[in-house]
């Protein structure tokens, strides 16, 4: 995204709470243009009427960032708009950062499909002035965009079989989505996708 590419003011590195800042004032922004369709509302920009409880999501994320930290849990109840800010969030990280391997895992096949037609209705309702990078390869597994960022779509089930230790093998990420965990009952899918996941990377986020 030309007008939204942050690391033109930065060094190739760590977080701080400068960057932090600027990456939090772009995704605001960036919420503006998103649009969803409420329960409640319909059609409607995501941007328009947060919730309280998206701005909390806003301030822990964006404040652990300010201090160089990657790995994030979400305890939530229902009904609170974050299940849709988290896949904002995650269309926004994959469209700021270059080269991204990135994952969006859930625990059935149902919320992983519903959660990548989701993505890609956001994505194509984008205004093309907001210059953000188009979708160049999608199917079931996956959605690449023009910036070399790859999203992949799995399912970690919620009972353990002889392909749970499957999950996140051979794939190096620097980029999770992880929804529903307490749903998961597949402890060694769940170790397996754990040392997929980069250490040192600057812009790792989980």
């Amino acid at each position: 995204m030309s007008d939204y590419d942050a690391d033109d003011f930065f060094e190739y590195g760590g977080w701080n709470a400068e960057k932090a800042a600027v990456y939090r004032e772009q995704f605001v922004d960036f919420t503006k243009h998103v649009k969803i369709n409420s329960k409640e509302r319909g059609e409607m920009i995501l941007g328009d009427h947060p919730y309280r409880s998206q701005h909390m999501f806003r301030d822990r994320v964006f404040g652990g960032l300010a201090q160089d930290k990657h790995d994030f849990s979400v305890l939530k109840s229902r009904q609170l708009g974050i299940t849709t800010e988290t896949r904002a969030f995650t269309l926004f990280w994959a469209g700021i950062h270059k080269g991204l391997r990135g994952a969006m895992v859930f625990d059935t096949s149902d919320h992983k499909e519903e959660a990548r037609l989701e993505l890609l209705t956001m994505v194509r309702e984008l205004p093309s002035s907001l210059g953000f990078p188009q979708i160049v390869r999608e199917n079931r597994g996956l959605v690449q965009l023009s910036n070399q960022t790859v999203i992949n779509f799995a399912s970690a089930g919620v009972k353990e079989s002889k392909s749970s230790g499957t999950l996140g093998r051979s794939s190096g990420l620097n980029f999770l989505h992880a929804s529903e965990l307490c749903s998961w009952n597949n402890p060694a899918g769940y170790e397996a996708l754990k040392n997929a996941l980069a250490e040192n990377f600057p812009d790792r986020l989980f």
